[in-house]
């Protein structure tokens, strides 16, 4: 005989054979079953809610971190539905390098001795014996190694006491703090610790430890991620002393020390001064590999001096200590020496004096009178 098959009795033949076979959809099912002999006999049955197909579990999790530290144990919650029916669960971490990367706990912990992205698998088995299975790349682990470092960018003297600090923005995904230390005979003695990724600066604020009128100070940084790691730490900066010598002229003799840090050397560096109005104007600038600065144009005042280093194109600067100097002035108390006066071709009067005895005079002025004249003075 022949056999047709009309699996869910809506009128329409699935199927042929005496054998058959078909995949349900969730539901219950009665089948109807038709059957032609050799003489074109037909008979037919229908089961009412003979199959039925019951909804499997749906799977799915989460884990309580996604950056996780090596080898430190991660939550992982069951959220299966329904999770009253879910009877088996079976986990795989994804750990290639772990034997024991699987679990049958329901909400199972896990630590992870591999660095990477890890792809979790659940398979999830109800009271019918009916599975789901979900696979999420979701773990990214965090080597062994020292977590990346940032750099500093520059230091700068702020005024006696005070140092200003500034670094690059960390990019590291499992960051956890800065680390800013100042270098005490070339070992990091920790001055900060900076909880937020954000802030990039900080002051050494310290009148009992630091004195940058007498003293170079050396600062590094370094990063913590939240596993506890820190970096090996940046290249260190160094602030620049400014020291000067006032001498007879006047002249005024400015040194100064190397900034270090940037790995070459300063574009330039400017020299600011003050006078007795108090406001600073760069007077000049000398090149990076310049460490002196010799001052001549200079009254019978005080005046105050930094140096000021700048960076390649990026336009970082870096600021001296400030010093001050009172300038050696010599009132002049020997008159100068005309040698002599002569008519220059009928038309000019040219002078000539010694100019030996204040060799740092900017200018002079020259009376001119006659005997029934009054005197006039010019420059």
């Amino acid at each position: 005989f022949a056999a047709e098959w009309d699996y869910d009795n809506n009128g329409t033949i699935d199927a042929y054979g005496k054998l058959t076979t078909n995949i349900f959809g969730p539901g219950i099912y009665t089948v109807k079953m038709l059957a032609t002999s050799l003489n074109g006999c037909v008979d037919s049955v229908v089961k009412v809610n003979l199959v039925t197909v019951n909804d499997p579990p749906r799977a799915d999790f989460k884990a309580s971190d996604s950056d996780i530290c090596y080898n430190i144990p991660d939550q992982f919650i069951n959220l299966t539905e329904p999770a009253a029916k879910v009877v088996k669960w079976y986990w795989n971490f994804g750990d290639t390098t772990n034997l024991y990367d699987t679990s049958t706990a329901k909400n199972p912990s896990f630590a992870f001795i591999t660095s990477g992205l890890h792809i979790i698998t659940l398979s999830a088995t109800d009271n019918l014996g009916c599975t789901d299975t979900i696979k999420k790349e979701i773990i990214y682990v965090t080597d062994t190694f020292p977590p990346q470092n940032t750099d500093l960018l520059y230091v700068s003297v702020l005024d006696t006491h005070k140092v200003q600090i500034k670094w690059k923005r960390s990019k590291m995904t499992l960051f956890e703090a800065y680390k800013v230390n100042r270098l005490v005979n070339g070992k990091p003695v920790i001055i900060d610790t900076i909880r937020s990724v954000v802030d990039t600066f900080v002051t050494d604020n310290d009148p009992a430890g630091i004195n940058t009128s007498s003293s170079s100070y050396c600062y590094s940084i370094q990063t913590i991620n939240k596993c506890g790691r820190v970096s090996f730490g940046s290249f260190s900066h160094c602030t620049i002393l400014l020291s000067g010598i006032a001498s007879a002229g006047p002249v005024n003799v400015l040194n100064w020390s190397y900034y270090i840090g940037w790995g070459w050397a300063p574009l330039y560096y400017r020299i600011f001064r003050a006078g007795s109005d108090g406001v600073f104007k760069k007077i000049d600038s000398v090149n990076g590999n310049t460490l002196t600065f010799t001052d001549t144009t200079l009254c019978n005042e005080t005046y105050s001096y930094y140096v000021q280093a700048l960076a390649d194109s990026s336009w970082f600067t870096s600021n001296s200590n400030t010093i001050s100097l009172t300038a050696k002035y010599i009132i002049p108390a020997t008159p100068v020496n005309l040698e002599y006066v002569t008519d220059w071709q009928n038309r000019n009067i040219k002078l000539q004096w010694d100019t030996t005895i204040y060799p740092h005079i900017t200018g002079y002025e020259i009376d001119r009178y006659s005997k029934d004249s009054d005197r006039k003075s010019t420059r």
